[in-house]
């Protein structure tokens, strides 16, 4: 586990997006600031490693839409796991009602794409910080 030494804040990111290049990305965006970052492609992988490593990771950043499933029905799974779990969820798709619903079903953040790499920063310690 790692500190992010802007803040104080420490562990491991697990960062769940289908799209590679993009998961890639906020590797290494949460790397460069301090935090070790796990990334998978799928709502199962995300799930098999949680269910192993919930312990260690201290947020989840996974984006809404998924292949294979959506982000929301990860998130209430994530939540089944540990009700304590963090979860920081990415879209580009804006609709208040939905972003509403996520947050009622337990994310802890949605932050809207596009967004550099600041936004990002900022979002993850906020959701740390609570």
């Amino acid at each position: 586990m790692t500190t992010d030494a802007a803040s104080g804040c420490a562990g491991t990111i697990l960062i769940i997006d289908d799209d590679e290049v993009l998961s890639d990305l906020l590797k290494r965006m949460v790397e460069r600031a301090g935090f070790e970052a796990m990334s998978v492609r799928s709502s199962e992988e995300a799930l098999e490693i949680y269910h192993n490593r919930s312990a260690e990771i201290s947020l989840v950043i996974t984006d809404l839409m998924l292949g294979g499933g959506s982000g929301r029905g990860l998130v209430q799974e994530l939540l089944r796991v540990d009700p304590s779990a963090r979860i920081l969820v990415t879209t580009g798709f804006y609709d208040e009602r939905d972003l509403a619903d996520l947050l009622e079903c337990g994310a802890k953040g949605v932050i809207l794409k596009p967004f550099n790499s600041e936004r990002l920063l900022e979002k993850i310690r906020a959701v740390l910080a609570n």
